[in-house]
């Protein structure tokens, strides 16, 4: 996944959750299969079938919830009005619990979701999600989410936080970065 190589992580997570039985860990697996689905374009109906999928899988709160790839789900389907927000409460419940690492990788991923319903100044929560992802040196493993922060560079160097999380991110990623922030 970090190489961008989302069509054959989908090819294999497909295959894993079609017995989520005897996966025992359907949803985790059927999530991270939605966020690769998202990242490759894969087409909405196949997303809606493998979201159906994780729903029908036997729930384990151990496994995390499908909230993220729910809001995925609205985003590629363009009905989301800032309802992915709910996912918000996901998060923090698993921060709370000490699954930090998760929280934050999902903070960063929904963070960049909920840049396209809010205008001028970014929400401190996304910032403060961009800020403790890097502190935790994680930002480059997220870089196919972080991208989705590049066309709001601008909005990010308005606020303290968010220029000096700006500077991570191009370092960590010049490549995409180096464009939206020239």
């Amino acid at each position: 996944a970090y190489q961008g190589r989302f069509a054959e992580g989908v090819a294999a997570l497909s295959r894993a959750i079609a017995e989520p039985a005897g996966l025992g860990v359907a949803r985790s697996s059927g999530c991270l299969l939605i966020e690769f689905m998202f990242l490759a374009n894969t087409p909405l109906r196949e997303m809606e079938l493998a979201v159906a999928t994780i729903r029908n899988s036997p729930p384990d709160d151990r496994y995390g919830s499908i909230a993220l790839a729910e809001a995925l789900l609205a985003h590629r389907k363009g009905t989301c009005r800032g309802d992915c927000l709910r996912a918000r409460s996901e998060i923090e419940n698993w921060d709370a619990r000490g699954g930090r690492l998760m929280a934050m990788c999902t903070a960063v991923k929904l963070g960049a979701l909920a840049l396209e319903h809010t205008r001028g100044k970014v929400p401190k929560w996304i910032l403060d999600s961009l800020a403790r992802a890097r502190a935790a040196s994680i930002l480059r493993y997220l870089k196919w989410w972080t991208r989705a922060y590049a066309p709001h560079a601008q909005r990010l160097a308005l606020d303290p936080v968010g220029a000096s999380v700006l500077s991570d991110l191009v370092e960590a990623d010049t490549e995409v970065w180096r464009i939206h922030v020239a």
